[in-house]
């Protein structure tokens, strides 16, 4: 597969998956999602471990370009002094593809007693970030780009 090859196949790809999220992501999910943030009182506060983390800074930033306030916590520096951006009133997205993300399962408690509304961001439902959290969007990606 020659360059030009391997970007139409990645575009169709990133297309397909699109697509297909479009098609299993429950409606009320979606709405439930705009509602907690269009009703978020304080900041969104990011987080995730590797390529989760990655897409959480990636889509703070997004967030940060539509005027909604947001940013990414390293869950290592989080459990070493920085849960203290966390505030009451504050949306805590936790990005984890397996949902066993042990970092991640350590900030739930102190952000909870903190006042944040808990958010997972995973593809397994049983995980304990799921059970742990006030809303779970359920995201099953089959094939990375």
């Amino acid at each position: 597969m020659n360059i030009r090859e391997s970007i139409e196949h990645t575009l169709q790809c990133e297309s397909d998956i699109i697509a297909e999220l479009k098609r299993t992501v429950p409606e009320e999910q979606i709405e439930k999602v705009i509602d907690v943030f269009m009703n978020c009182k304080g900041k969104v506060v990011l987080t995730g471990c590797g390529t989760s983390g990655i897409a959480a800074q990636k889509i703070a930033h997004t967030l940060n370009c539509v005027n909604c306030p947001s940013l990414f916590l390293s869950p290592a520096n989080a459990l070493h002094g920085g849960m203290g951006v966390v505030q009451k009133g504050d949306i805590l997205v936790l990005l984890s593809k397996g949902g066993h993300t042990s970092e991640l399962n350590q900030m739930i408690e102190p952000c909870r007693e903190r006042g944040a509304y808990l958010m997972a961001v995973t593809e397994n439902e049983d995980s304990y970030i799921a059970k742990e959290c006030d809303l779970v969007l359920k995201i099953r990606v089959n094939k990375e780009p």
